[in-house]
């Protein structure tokens, strides 16, 4: 029967699984993906244990993340999707790291796919069950980006200030002002007695918040260019400001 095969599928990939995790777990791609690939054939509907489903859907965030780092991203969005449809009932609830997870990250493989109809319906149930701001911050990026994506400028930039005004961000200024100059000022001042060694030796950050606001300042850059050309100085300063206080960029 469909229902057999769809527990033998499950069986199978989690044998496959256990065995890839004994010999490098994750790393060992060839037979990690396989078995996932095994596992979601299976489908949530053959398995009963709930919480051998949350290990599930925690494997395909894994597995989606190490398919973007491969730059397969159709391959990391079936990945991220899957592991979504293991969440429970009421992850939102009982598995909400997890959930935002899964959510920030299929988000941002639909975005790469131009699928700005998926970005949108993810991003809106984040929206809804986002406990707090920052949690809510990757996904309005994810449409604002979505929405330069389909050439509108205007509405993308609107949403964008909308971010920064919103994360406690002071309003751009034109290279004209003198905040900027002085800032700028500092900032030369400060990279004379830094070497190219010291810069590349700096942290990396794991800050999410910090991450997303480099991401919007990153994508604002072009659209100034072309729209609002006194900002673009500001904005670049700001990138540096925030890269220096926090650690770069992954």
């Amino acid at each position: 029967s469909v229902e057999q095969r769809r527990v033998n599928h499950m069986r199978y990939g989690l044998a496959l699984c256990a065995h890839s995790m004994k010999n490098g777990g994750e790393n060992n791609g060839e037979l990690f993906f396989t078995a996932l690939n095994q596992i979601n054939r299976g489908g949530p509907t053959a398995v009963d244990d709930s919480n051998q489903k949350g290990i599930i859907a925690a494997l395909n965030l894994k597995g989606g993340v190490r398919a973007m780092q491969l730059s397969d991203t159709n391959a990391a969005y079936k990945l991220f999707t899957s592991g979504i449809s293991f969440l429970g009932v009421d992850h939102w609830e009982s598995q909400y790291d997890l959930s935002i997870s899964l959510f920030d990250a299929a988000a941002e493989a639909s975005c790469m796919l131009n699928n700005s109809r998926e970005v949108t319906s993810l991003c809106e149930q984040v929206f809804r069950n986002g406990r707090c701001y920052d949690d809510q911050l990757h996904c309005l990026f994810m449409v604002a980006k979505a929405l330069r994506q389909a050439t509108l400028y205007r509405e993308s930039l609107k949403s964008m200030f909308e971010i920064l005004r919103y994360s406690g961000e002071e309003e751009l200024r034109p290279l004209e002002s003198n905040i900027v100059r002085s800032k700028l000022h500092g900032m030369n001042t400060l990279f004379q007695n830094r070497t190219d060694q010291d810069v590349l030796d700096m942290n990396i950050t794991n800050n999410k918040k910090i991450i997303t606001l480099l991401k919007v300042y990153e994508l604002m850059g072009p659209l100034f260019h072309y729209t609002m050309p006194e900002l673009l100085a500001a904005a670049s300063l700001r990138m540096v400001e925030l890269t220096m206080e926090n650690g770069l960029s992954p």
